[in-house]
């Protein structure tokens, strides 16, 4: 019994830890394309 809900507390782990870089991965493109909108407007202002 012991061991049937530790493996699902490790699957468990497994998924929130997919889950969570599925949902990063959008955000740092996002975050790529506003550095890359920035530095266009610096260089605009030179």
């Amino acid at each position: 019994m012991f061991r049937k809900e530790m493996s699902s507390t490790t699957s468990d782990i497994k998924m929130m830890t997919i889950t969570s870089l599925l949902m990063t991965i959008p955000f740092i493109f996002y975050m790529k394309d506003i550095a890359n909108s920035l530095r266009t407007i610096a260089e605009r202002d030179k």
